[in-house]
């Protein structure tokens, strides 16, 4: 099941999609940041260029998240957010049981019918060892893309091996 809510985060709206029952275990992402600046020195984007509507209601409909160290079986929440022609996008997926966490926090700089470029910060902690911490920060890496290959039901990071050379899927589901 879906839930959708929409709720004022400062001078944010935020959309939240794509939390599933049986999901209580993972915390709901924080608000959708009303600076992006802060998380990426490689320029703010001031209008997400949008190639594909269709592209785009899938992204705000998300179903959710994955890392595949932490679970497949699960998904984690995704929130989606227009602030002013930025669309915006935190997500996170929580290892039950344990301190493994993924977090995706930034704006989405163009959307196609099959990839959109995401620009900010993905954080990888304590998975799928204890101790590993990941930061891949558009503004030391550059923009990241998120594409759908083989007429998959989700959008995944393309760049596969950016933390201590594992290979990391991250995927948001639509």
């Amino acid at each position: 099941m879906r839930t959708m809510a929409i709720a004022a985060a400062g001078p944010v709206l935020a959309l939240l999609a794509g939390c599933q029952t049986g999901m209580a275990n993972d915390p709901p992402p924080s608000a959708v940041s009303a600076n992006p600046a802060a998380y990426s020195a490689a320029g703010a984007v001031t209008q997400t260029q949008i190639d594909s509507e269709a592209a785009l209601q899938r992204l705000k409909n998300s179903r959710g998240m994955t890392l595949q160290w932490i679970s497949w079986d699960y998904l984690g929440p995704v929130a989606v957010a227009d602030n002013d022609g930025v669309i915006r996008i935190s997500a996170s997926q929580q290892q039950r049981g344990g301190p493994g966490k993924v977090t995706v926090l930034g704006d989405i700089v163009r959307i196609e019918d099959r990839e959109f470029i995401f620009r900010g910060r993905i954080t990888m902690t304590d998975t799928p060892d204890a101790g590993r911490q990941c930061v891949l920060n558009s503004a030391e890496s550059g923009d990241q893309i998120f594409a759908i290959t083989q007429n998959r039901q989700y959008w995944r990071l393309r760049t596969f091996e950016w933390c201590d050379g594992l290979t990391d899927y991250i995927d948001i589901y639509f």
